[in-house]
């Protein structure tokens, strides 16, 4: 399976391996996938209706504590923040 990724989310990941949180990008991929499966999960178990509008239940600021940041990664991460 090939995938293609914005040149924001390829930084990301780039910056990710490359600062050993994750040993390769497919790693990083995968991780991500299981994520988004367990939020999808999520949505199934708890349906909403979609006159409500739900805040979003991950909490960006814990990206700052798990991963050291360099160069341009904080706009990085307000950029993925904002695509959710």
């Amino acid at each position: 399976m090939n995938i293609s990724l914005t040149p924001e989310l390829e930084q990301f990941v780039q910056l990710i391996v490359k600062n050993g949180r994750y040993s390769s990008a497919s790693e990083a991929i995968v991780a991500a996938l299981r994520l988004l499966k367990e939020r999808e999960v999520l949505v199934v178990l708890n349906p909403v209706s979609p006159d409500v509008k739900q805040k979003p239940r991950y909490d960006f600021s814990d990206l700052v504590g798990r991963l050291t940041w360099q160069g341009d990664a904080l706009t990085m991460q307000r950029n993925l923040r904002d695509e959710w």
